[in-house]
């Protein structure tokens, strides 16, 4: 394929060479729970978001003590992650809250109650054509072979004059 080829290919279809927005962010978990239980749970979450907003830097202690997910021994890390890898209100929440901040609310969604610090946030990007250039000319070469064999194959197929063979259908 020729550099013109790939630059159409590249400005046909925009969408596949952008990377999406992407987030780091830690959390605090608490169950939703049942009957009276889930005052409780709800009133504590309450107070450990409280605590939290007082004092964003006690956020992985208190994870560590009170959160109910496996990241809370990493101090609530879930790492990086992009928009649509989480549930929508977590995705939404954290997505709308400034690097650096903690959710203003609860988050509630169906893992119980989140309280969720965005540690860093990144915007999406459009790759540039050429950063892209070369592995864009391997994809779509190997594209048109793949496309030629199959028409090949299919060419074949049709021209096939086999007798003296019967297949059964089971």
């Amino acid at each position: 394929m020729d550099e013109a080829s790939c630059r159409e290919f590249y400005e046909q279809y925009p969408d596949r060479f952008a990377s999406g927005d992407s987030a780091v962010a830690s959390h605090i978990l608490l169950p939703k729970g049942e009957g009276l239980e889930a005052g409780l749970i709800k009133a504590k979450a309450e107070g450990i978001l409280a605590e939290v907003q007082a004092a964003p830097s006690r956020f992985a202690d208190l994870a560590r003590e009170h959160s109910t997910c496996p990241s809370g021994q990493q101090g609530g890390s879930l790492g990086q992650f992009g928009r649509g890898q989480m549930v929508p209100e977590f995705e939404q929440a954290v997505f709308s809250t400034a690097a650096g901040e903690i959710t203003p609310h609860l988050v509630e969604t169906q893992f119980g109650y989140h309280i969720i610090q965005v540690n860093e946030r990144a915007e999406g990007s459009k790759i540039g054509f050429d950063e892209i250039k070369d592995r864009l000319q391997q994809y779509l070469t190997d594209l048109a072979a793949n496309q030629a064999m199959h028409e090949y194959l299919n060419g074949l197929v049709g021209a096939a004059d086999i007798s003296g063979y019967s297949m059964s259908a089971h």
